[in-house]
């Protein structure tokens, strides 16, 4: 059995980004979270303080003991409503990412179960597409090697069945295939 080769990680902790596309357009996607987050706690905010200091600004110096006072409910509030806002923003989010991995794990369980016709499809605009291809193509060469083994094997079958033919053809016959058989399976690294 060969060994797997070590992948060489250089400078690991200094590489960030890994899919550089897809690493954008969730940060992106991420960062209008938090921007419309942030504006919608500075409206509030506005809002809020605009009609509490407009409303009674002559009687405010004799009100307010401290402007705290005054500000505290409105930050709290202001920080309620944009983290509600925010954290149902970002339930959307991670949909287009976790709806295909999810696809592609029962997919790939069905693969794992010897089913090599499935093929992993994903819907448009989805994350993962390049996962996805790779996959199918891993699943077409394993279902063309597979398929070769089984051709040959069939052959060593019907040569092992047949009569009239001298032993010495059939044995040719049989290393060849052998050797056919022997070099597809050479090529998986087992």
């Amino acid at each position: 059995m060969m060994q797997p080769r070590p992948r060489p990680y250089k400078r690991k902790v200094l590489n960030l980004t890994v899919n550089r596309a897809m690493q954008m357009r969730l940060i992106s996607r991420v960062s209008v979270i938090v921007m419309a987050s942030l504006l919608l706690m500075s409206a509030v905010y506005y809002q809020y303080a605009n009609q509490e200091i407009n409303g009674s600004f002559m009687q405010f110096h004799i009100t307010a003991r401290n402007f705290l006072d005054f500000l505290l409910p409105v930050v709290g509030i202001a920080f309620v409503v944009s983290l509600l806002a925010g954290g149902l923003a970002s339930l959307f989010v991670p949909k287009s990412l976790a709806g295909p991995l999810y696809r592609m794990e029962e997919d790939l369980r069905r693969i794992a179960a010897g089913d090599l016709t499935v093929r992993v499809k994903l819907r448009d605009g989805d994350e993962g597409a390049a996962l996805a291809a790779q996959i199918n193509e891993t699943v077409d060469h394993f279902q063309k090697t597979a398929s070769l083994v089984w051709v040959a094997m069939h052959q060593a079958e019907n040569l092992c069945e047949t009569s009239g033919v001298r032993a010495e053809d059939r044995l040719l016959e049989l290393r060849a295939l052998c050797t056919r058989v022997n070099s597809e399976i050479n090529k998986l690294k087992l």
